[in-house]
């Protein structure tokens, strides 16, 4: 028999299992339903019980499982197990619903779904899947109504997750390689279908003491879906890889993010820069800085904010940034570079700054960020879509399609993704600023600023919609709000639209769907008013 290659997630898995078999290392935190915590052994048993039932079931190596969950630690029996016996695990977003959700499933051709109960009626109306699907009943979910059980099991083989946990142990043959693909994660689909980008056994523990400079008496918290690469690259990997605990809440949790914190010691948290904007548009408490969280690690902290944000809760921000399909990394540690920043690109990687021909811009000049790594090739892999991944590295470079700018030392700065600047007068416009201000009023709960072609019909020139989620979605106060703006706004940022909307639609990396807005703001659907 082969060693064990930790390379190989399953089996680094097993290695601690057998090491550390009695080590907590993940916990899942139910709000008012209490949390379930795993130790290694645990996490393994169930994670082997499952791929025995996987191969039972004829899933081979290169197969695909779906996973269609919020964080629960049944995600992770699905991902592990699948790993163990070479199957190849798909991120499902547990938001998805009707075609979205049919698209991914068809796309990826999935033999079998792992899912929970609350999610089984989205799944139900899907039409055309003939696999399994094992389902996970948690204490706090409701319960499915017999009509839509009786329907999917019409159409599918329906098994109830409990009942693989209640298997007896069997060893089972660990089969992945490190050079084998081990995931599917979608693009988050802001311009189109999204795209399945394939990942390897190998990359997974590529990056952990490069980035995130853990400790042993670090504890790991996210609110972020485990079906976004975010969560798997600076928690759950880091976590299962170095021993150091992690804690994981069943959705973003942005008005409880600090008591969790306080309740489980956690020294540092992951989130992306639309969360960051909520947790500091939440009403100020006395309580803010009291908290055990040293580093708040994210991607996309706005500018405006950044100072603001880390003297309110007395944390520091890690800033990196990365895209699932590849490309660079680039990293600002906490108190190094300017603010607003997004880094420098790891040494791994060349970087350069392009206009539309392909010549270099010059400092602070925005422009298409494309990478190439110092040794080997650029190279994406798009599942089933051989033509999209040779586009995406033409002429040897990884196309971001993310405009930057890049200063006199190096340092790059996030503008905008290719084809959503937005100028008024003249002027590239700040959404960020104008969101900061936004969101320090206190009837607004989120906000998403884009830009509609300038009723005046001057090239180039936009007229700003600001989006609004307000606290109370009655008695929003439009003067009043629009008084706020122009008492605190350049001219230029001043909105030439609001729109307020129950919630602000996101993508699963907490993006705002601008696309969705534009659509009911082109078709004046909801509550739209030209200020």
């Amino acid at each position: 028999m082969e060693p064990l290659n930790p390379e190989v997630t399953g089996q680094m898995l097993q290695i601690k299992a057998e090491e550390v078999p009695d080590k907590k290392i993940v916990t899942f935190e139910y709000d008012t339903h209490g949390d379930e915590s795993l130790t290694y052994s645990q996490l393994f048993t169930n994670a082997a019980k499952l791929a025995a039932w996987l191969l039972e079931r004829g899933v081979e190596k290169g197969d695909r499982v779906a996973v269609f969950m919020r964080n629960y630690p049944e995600f992770l029996y699905a991902i592990l197990g699948s790993n163990i016996i070479g199957a190849i695990w798909v991120a499902l977003d547990p938001r998805l619903v009707g075609e979205s959700l049919a698209y991914q499933i068809k796309d990826s051709q999935s033999k079998v779904i792992v899912t929970t109960t609350d999610l089984l009626p989205a799944l139900g109306k899907i039409e055309g899947f003939r696999g399994a699907i094992v389902f996970a009943d948690k204490p706090e979910l409701p319960p499915t109504p017999d009509s839509v059980l009786a329907a999917i099991k019409d159409n599918v083989l329906l098994v109830p997750m409990e009942e693989i946990k209640q298997r007896p142990f069997t060893p089972v043959e660990q089969k992945g390689l490190p050079g084998d693909p081990c995931q599917i994660m979608y693009t988050s689909g802001t311009t189109g279908n999204p795209k399945g980008v394939l990942w390897r056994n190998r990359r997974m523990d590529i990056l952990v003491d490069l980035l995130w400079h853990y400790t042993p008496e670090d504890i790991l918290y996210t609110g972020l879906s485990l079906s976004h690469a975010n969560s798997h690259s600076v928690t759950l990997m880091p976590s299962l890889y170095r021993e150091i605990p992690s804690v994981y809440s069943v959705r973003f949790a942005r008005s409880r993010i600090w008591d969790i914190c306080r309740k489980y010691g956690c020294t540092t948290y992951s989130c992306l820069g639309g969360m960051i904007n909520m947790i500091y548009a939440m009403p100020e408490r006395a309580d803010d800085g009291d908290n055990p969280v040293k580093v708040v690690i994210s991607a996309g902290t706005p500018a405006a904010i950044w100072e603001s944000f880390e003297k309110r809760f007395k944390v520091k921000i890690l800033e990196w940034y990365g895209a699932l399909d590849g490309g660079c990394v680039t990293i600002k540690q906490p108190g190094e570079g300017p603010i607003g920043s997004m880094g420098k690109p790891l040494e791994l990687f060349r970087v350069r700054v392009i206009d539309e021909s392909g010549n270099d811009r010059p400092p602070r000049a925005p422009g298409e960020l494309i990478s190439q790594p110092v040794i080997g090739e650029a190279k994406v892999e798009y599942y089933g879509k051989e033509k999209e991944s040779q586009e995406k590295t033409l002429a040897g470079w990884h196309r971001s399609g993310d405009i930057v700018y890049q200063d006199e030392e190096g340092w790059l700065y996030f503008c905008n993704r290719k084809g959503d600047e937005l100028r008024k007068y003249g002027e590239f416009i700040q959404p960020s600023l104008i969101e900061k201000i936004l969101c320090e009023h206190p009837a607004v709960a989120e906000v998403c600023v884009y830009g509609v072609p300038s009723k005046a019909g001057a090239p180039g020139e936009s007229d700003v919609v600001v989006a609004i989620a307000p606290v109370e979605p009655v008695n929003l106060d439009i003067k009043v709000i629009m008084d706020w703006c122009k008492d605190r706004l350049p001219k230029s940022h001043v909105p030439d639209y609001l729109q307020v909307v129950d919630e602000i639609p996101k993508t699963i990396s907490q993006r705002p769907l601008t696309r969705l807005l534009k659509v009911d703001f082109r078709e004046r659907r909801g509550r739209i008013y030209e200020v």
